[in-house]
């Protein structure tokens, strides 16, 4: 052997000494690991929060007087319900992909090779000292009624019985001084008042209210003393919670409730819109299965494209380029929202070189599994 075959000897055995080398593997979710670690290349859920008002308006029992008494006033005509669809939000999520599982295994220098990983198994770093122990998650968050009631109780608005005494006069034949005299006889009964009387009489209670109102305003006072400051905001606004309620009476009233929901989405690959939901005014939200409402959908649209190379040969360490998408909220031609975000599963997965120099630190974005930097001695 000459002496430039021993150099050229010594220089390959010394750059391989220099040098680590990484494989990563392609296996099954449910496969176990006998010769290095598991990690995982995260995917993208959707998760859509909406919130739906549902309003219930109740008619007055006394709205056909309503306009008798009160003019061109704003009453409910019949019972009924609406849903309106009052926020909506869109968030995502990295999740577990379960076809982008790898076995990572080392040759060269193992025992000075540190490997970070999340909690949920993606990748974070080799080599690396920042903290990635746990990654962006979102709490899921489960279905929530909040009620924001102005309901009026009727039974609590009675100031007067429905019942008013009626007098009958009937005459009887009576034999005196040997004439006949018919002499009155009055009996006493209880009737029920009619509904347009029983509207009067309310009227006139809200009227009352309305002079004693202005008059504590004016200064007017009965007695010798005039309430002022706290006093007189309590009166004031006292007497128009009563006059409100009594109103009730005639324009009706509204009850609202705010329902959330969330709906958690994962997009496939080609995906261009996915129903989320179905959407009535007169039932609210309802499941995709069924033909009433329309659909609520998530249209997805990627500015950039990609080559068709969605998988590299090499067999370094895997690493995901995510793709940019704009994610619109659309409901009857409609958009709601949008954002635009990052989509792993609509990127690529590429691989690093298989070979890299000692001491070499690689770090990863754990939630899209992207690499953010390569420290090379």
């Amino acid at each position: 052997m000459n002496k430039l075959t021993t150099l050229l000897l010594i220089i390959a055995v010394y750059s391989s000494a220099c040098n680590v080398s990484y494989k990563s593997v392609p296996i099954s979710s449910t496969e176990n690991s006998e010769k290095g670690i598991v990690y995982n290349l995260p995917k993208t859920e959707v998760i859509v929060n909406v919130e739906v008002t549902e309003i219930h308006s109740f008619k007055g029992p006394f709205a056909a007087f309503a306009g008798k008494y009160f003019g061109n006033v704003d009453a409910e005509n019949a019972d009924d319900v609406d849903f309106q669809i009052s926020n909506i939000q869109i968030s995502t999520v990295p999740i577990p992909d379960s076809t982008q599982y790898y076995e990572l295994t080392t040759k060269g220098l193992h025992k000075k090779n540190t490997i970070s990983l999340t909690e949920q198994g993606f990748i974070a770093g080799i080599n690396s000292v920042s903290d990635y122990s746990k990654s962006n998650e979102s709490n899921s968050r489960t279905l929530n009624l909040k009620t924001n009631s102005d309901k009026i109780s009727y039974a609590e608005l009675a100031l007067r019985s429905v019942r008013e005494t009626a007098y009958d006069t009937t005459y009887k034949e009576v034999f005196r001084d040997s004439v006949i005299v018919r002499e009155p006889v009055i009996t006493q009964r209880f009737v029920y008042k009619t509904p347009e009387k029983q509207a009067q009489e309310l009227a006139d209670i809200i009227f009352l209210l309305r002079d004693d109102r202005n008059a504590l305003l004016k200064g007017e006072n009965d007695g010798d003393h005039i309430p002022d400051g706290a006093a007189l905001e309590i009166m004031i606004r006292e007497l128009n919670k009563l006059e409100k309620e009594y109103m009730a009476l005639f324009t009706g009233h509204k009850t609202t409730n705010l329902i959330k929901y969330e709906f958690r989405v994962i997009p496939q690959l080609g995906d261009s819109a996915l129903t989320v939901f179905r959407f009535s005014e007169n039932f609210g939200i309802l499941p995709t299965n069924t033909t009433s409402g329309a659909e609520v959908q998530l249209v997805f649209q990627t500015p950039q494209q990609f080559d068709s190379l969605r998988y590299t040969n090499t067999a370094g360490i895997k690493y995901r380029t995510p793709a940019t998408v704009n994610i619109a909220v659309m409901y009857e031609k409609k958009k709601l929202t949008h954002i635009q975000t990052q989509l792993n599963q609509f990127g690529v997965v590429r691989s690093l070189p298989k070979k890299l120099r000692k001491g070499s630190a690689i770090e990863f974005y754990p939630e899209s599994g992207m690499l953010k930097s390569i420290f090379v001695k």
